[in-house]
């Protein structure tokens, strides 16, 4: 079966791809979290954060519709700062973690 390109968009638009208002949703809830936890680190205080980062296929915009019951995973790197300078253990003198 072969298909055209404007067959492929359809399908790419109605089947595949996250409309754009579901996309500003989960990233206001990603937003929500980063805030939230952002403060209960600082109230910790045990240790901090460098920065957070909105990473994986929702910030790039290659998420996925939802299918069944299954959400959106959003994914959120986290840059730690403990204070602790990092162990340089290989010949490179990269940090060994």
């Amino acid at each position: 079966m072969q298909l055209t390109d404007n067959e492929l968009a359809v399908f790419d638009q109605k089947v595949l791809k996250l409309p754009a208002a579901s996309r500003e949703t989960y990233t206001r809830q990603v937003d929500f979290l980063i805030e939230h936890l952002a403060a209960k680190i600082k109230e910790d205080g045990s240790f901090g954060v460098r920065k957070f980062l909105k990473a994986g296929s929702l910030q790039k915009r290659t998420v996925l519709k939802p299918r069944d019951s299954f959400g959106v995973d959003a994914d959120i790197a986290v840059y730690v700062r403990t204070g602790r300078r990092p162990r340089t253990g290989n010949a490179a003198g990269r940090p060994a973690w």
